[in-house]
């Protein structure tokens, strides 16, 4: 018993934590959307399209271990 619980609380330190990360990330992200939007240099807008590129990609597999982390739910039919 004792081992499960730690364990559940670890997990839900980790959720915590993946979960500031995503935050960040997407914050991020949309933030490197609008400032592309007031670029016009084309080398610039070259250069910013790989990084949101890699951002995307960083926000999805934070998402996905996110989901991945969430406590499971059993639903039982009433009787």
């Amino acid at each position: 018993m004792k081992t499960s619980l730690k364990t559940e609380f670890t997990v839900a330190v980790i959720r915590a934590v993946v979960w500031f990360q995503m935050r960040s990330v997407e914050i991020t992200l949309d933030g490197m959307l609008k400032s592309r939007e007031a670029v016009s240099d084309p080398f610039t807008r070259a250069r910013m399209a790989p990084a949101i590129a890699n951002a995307r990609r960083e926000a999805l597999a934070l998402r996905e271990k996110y989901i991945a982390l969430r406590p499971r739910q059993s639903w039982r039919m009433a009787a």
